[in-house]
């Protein structure tokens, strides 16, 4: 039988990939949002993974696809030159951390 795993805010950026990488590794996951209209945007969210390109795309004509992609089509450039320098460190994108958390709870048998 599957473990189940309870994420909170599951509507979030993180919390859809550590959703998918929890998925991954066979497990059911639960999650909770604050509002109605967010419990909708999470049933919505994708069962397999595709490119970023046709999500982007699929975005552009299909109004429930943008509740999945932040402004479809628009790539934003950010700056954190000046954290990384004030505190010694090398961020890694927020996607890769939200999956190496949900392994590393995994391997941890935390969940």
């Amino acid at each position: 039988m599957a473990k189940i795993v309870l994420i909170t805010g599951i509507s979030g950026f993180i919390a859809k990939h550590v959703a998918l990488e929890f998925l991954k590794a066979g497990y059911k996951v639960r999650g909770t949002v604050r509002t109605r209209s967010k419990g909708d945007k999470a049933r919505k969210a994708p069962k397999l993974e595709l490119p970023n390109f046709a999500v982007k795309l699929i975005g552009l004509f299909d109004p429930s696809a943008r509740s999945i992609v932040h402004e479809p089509g628009l790539d934003r450039k950010m700056d954190n030159s000046r954290t990384k320098k004030a505190l010694g460190i090398e961020f890694i994108p927020a996607g890769e951390a939200a999956i190496a958390s949900a392994r590393s709870l995994i391997e941890l048998d935390l969940v």
